[in-house]
């Protein structure tokens, strides 16, 4: 099978799209298959990483989402078996324009943003998605939905990974708020970290490459450590007895490891996942750290971090919410449509 991954990554519209593509594109070149990105905003980390994978990437040059996107993504698929779409602004009508080639489509939706749909396949990895059936109610009679965490995607170093985490006494915070951060969320919780006033505290900041506050976070950091272009999250995630993070696609990396989260919304698109985390007691519910004060996020990250109790059945709810299978399911799941069709 050979698969095409149509996404973007960059500042203000983070890097989750593009990783959970890879996450993806991984289970598919692991089961034999061949990949492949076509992608118009593609920061350096990010191609260095398909590189790194073997996997080649083209460049989009027409306005991301347009016809001409999508001409341009028809004519780098021929000879494609799927297509493989992810990112807000590539919608119902991109679809629509996508099918056109008759190429198999699989659309990654949030929140029903893709709707009509005109996708064979649906996948909503999120865990409050099999609640919102009327979102998918208006797609092809025949498009089959991928809906919940039975289909959340993990990249290989997390399904790779031995998760043997337990939450210790509180000593080790892992803050990670996205591969952009436009409002230096990580520079308020780093300063609320500082508050606590906890020479014991071992805090490691993670940022994205393109995070355009790098140099303030490094200047600020005094004995927190900053790390920037991380490919190795889960080692770091098994250190970590809590998590201060941005309710994306990191949430479900963080509950398959078992790591108690603090949870920061930054978009509206992540106050959904922040809300049913908090829903399921696998999370607790920061809010948006930099229009906080001080003093009320250091207050909520201390609650949390002196409450042993909470924060195992946190890590306990989260391991039982994500197995690691969800990107094999749903390479099967493509795999299978392909059979169907003769």
């Amino acid at each position: 099978m050979k698969i095409l991954f149509r996404t973007d990554a960059g500042t203000a519209i983070g890097f989750g799209h593009a990783m959970r593509c890879l996450a993806l594109a991984q289970a598919a070149k692991d089961g034999g298959n061949d990949v492949r990105f076509a992608m118009s905003s593609i920061p350096r980390s990010f191609e260095k990483r398909l590189h790194a994978e073997h996997i080649d990437v083209a460049r989009i040059d027409a306005l991301a989402g347009s016809d001409a996107d999508a001409g341009e993504c028809v004519e780098i698929a021929k000879d494609t078996d799927f297509i493989v779409v992810d990112g807000y602004q590539l919608a119902s009508a991109y679809q629509t324009s996508i099918r056109k080639s008759d190429t198999p489509l699989l659309f990654i939706d949030d929140y029903g943003h893709g709707s009509p749909y005109a996708a064979d396949l649906i996948l909503n990895q999120n865990s409050y998605a099999p609640r919102h059936p009327e979102w998918y109610e208006d797609r092809p009679a025949s498009a089959q939905l991928l809906l919940g965490c039975a289909y959340t995607l993990l990249r290989r170093e997390f399904r790779a990974y031995d998760r043997t985490h337990i939450p210790g006494t509180g000593k080790s915070v892992l803050v990670t708020m996205g591969g952009g951060d436009p409002k230096n969320a990580t520079l308020a919780v780093m300063r609320a970290l500082r508050q606590i006033n906890d020479r014991n505290l071992r805090v490691t900041v993670v940022v994205g490459g393109l995070n355009p506050h790098l140099a303030a976070l490094e200047s600020d950091a005094g004995e927190m450590t900053v790390m920037k272009d991380v490919t190795d999250m889960p080692s770091l995630m098994a250190r970590a007895d809590l998590a201060i993070a941005a309710a994306g696609t990191t949430s479900y990396e963080l509950a398959y490891m078992g790591v108690p989260m603090l949870l920061a919304v930054l978009a509206d698109n992540q106050r959904p996942v922040a809300e049913d985390m908090v829903k399921r007691n696998a999370a607790a519910l920061l809010g948006d750290p930099s229009a906080m004060s001080v003093e009320e996020c250091s207050g909520a990250i201390a609650a949390l971090l002196h409450s042993p109790q909470k924060r195992l059945l946190f890590s306990e709810n989260g391991r039982a919410l994500v197995d690691g299978k969800g990107a094999e399911r749903i390479v099967s799941a493509m795999t299978d449509f392909l059979s169907s069709r003769g």
